[in-house]
């Protein structure tokens, strides 16, 4: 009986010393992040580094005979056009204004394959845009990413002018050399 009861004494002090192992938290345990904060530290960096590239609407060149006239709604202009090129490729980045706010605008890019005959060369990508219907009148900007990596491979130096027809960017130098 009394080995009985000292088994049952230690093995009630283990457990009483086992929970509170596991309740008890060291300040070094308190202040470590655990996996979730640090995936959105992580992405609020990245974020705050890319911050451009992720609000920008992501644009295929279409390379065309002839440029679509529709969809066709006007809009104010172009600014901040510049040439990027990352290890996900080469882009025209544009910032485009617009009347609406009600409704989303949508957005395509074309080039006709025709080059300017410049030093060095230069092209015209034409931006359509579809309101949707949008009749509302706040002044929208939208970052436009325009991926040009297909143009860029068989021609590394040239100048770019966005435009929609009415309204176009200043002329931006594209340049790998």
């Amino acid at each position: 009986m009394h080995l009985r009861k000292s088994i049952l004494t230690i093995a009630g002090v283990s457990t009483i010393s086992l929970l509170a192992a596991c309740n008890s938290t060291t300040s070094e345990d308190a202040q470590a992040p655990s996996a979730a904060e640090e995936v959105a530290a992580t992405k609020a960096d990245t974020t705050a580094e890319t911050a451009e590239m992720t609000d920008a609407t992501i644009l295929q060149l279409n390379k065309v005979d002839t440029i679509p006239t529709k969809p066709d709604d006007s809009l104010m202009g172009f600014s901040d056009t510049k040439f990027m090129t990352g290890i996900t490729g080469h882009f025209i980045m544009t910032k485009v204004r617009y009347g609406g706010g009600c409704k989303d605008h949508e957005f395509s890019a074309f080039w006709d394959g025709s080059w300017e005959k410049s030093q060095p060369a230069a092209m015209s990508i034409m931006i359509r845009h579809n309101a949707n219907n949008d009749n509302c009148k706040a002044i929208k900007e939208q970052l436009l990413q325009i991926n040009i990596g297909d143009v860029v491979v068989d021609n590394p130096n040239f100048f770019v002018t966005v435009t929609d027809g009415t309204t176009s960017s200043e002329r931006v130098e594209v340049s790998l050399k």
